[in-house]
């Protein structure tokens, strides 16, 4: 015997899933582990939302919801017998959305975590307060938390343009103030 319980448990056989080329996924068509997605900082609840949703539908048609909300509402009978179709993009929404379900200092936390020299060397010098206004300006632009890396070398790339392009106008200025003289 398999389970040591009253109940025998439901045994089914999921869709396939698909690419956005309609060929089926496989090792060698596709593949992308756990650990990459781990790698490239998605949330584990969104992952978990995400593959719920692959070839099954919440009974009220949501498509955010936690892992908790899942066990009351799961169905075999909401399968679908269709191709399932994985859609990176709408695994970043997800992800997105419960991205904006986190605490800014949550946030904050994990993107202080992630190993790149612009997140080292610019956010983590910066202040709390500091991180804090960054984190929030720029919250509902980004669906995954390496999306911040971005914006955060935009803002030190202009400041140090405009460093640069001030420096250059002191040097004319005062070629020109020689000129006058002589």
């Amino acid at each position: 015997m398999l389970f040591r319980s009253e109940k025998t448990p439901e045994f089914a056989h999921v869709s396939l899933l698909v690419g956005h080329d309609r060929q089926k996924l496989s090792k060698r068509h596709g593949a992308t582990s756990v650990a990459q997605y781990r790698e490239q900082h998605f949330l584990p609840e969104a992952m978990n939302n995400y593959l719920c949703l692959l070839g099954w539908s919440h009974p009220d048609e949501k498509d955010i919801f936690k892992p908790a909300d899942i066990a009351s509402i799961f169905e075999m009978k909401r399968f679908s017998k269709s191709a399932a179709l994985y859609d990176i993009e709408k695994l970043k929404w997800v992800n997105g959305q419960h991205l904006k379900e986190l605490t800014i200092d949550q946030i904050m936390d994990q993107f202080g975590s992630v190993t790149h020299q612009s997140v080292e060397n610019l956010f983590n010098t910066q202040s709390a307060d500091w991180k804090m206004e960054f984190i929030s300006l720029f919250l509902e632009k980004v669906q995954t938390i390496e999306e911040y890396i971005p914006f955060l070398e935009d803002i030190f790339r202009e400041t140090n343009e405009l460093k640069e392009d001030a420096q250059e106008d002191r040097k004319s200025t005062r070629l020109n103030s020689s000129h006058q003289i002589i």
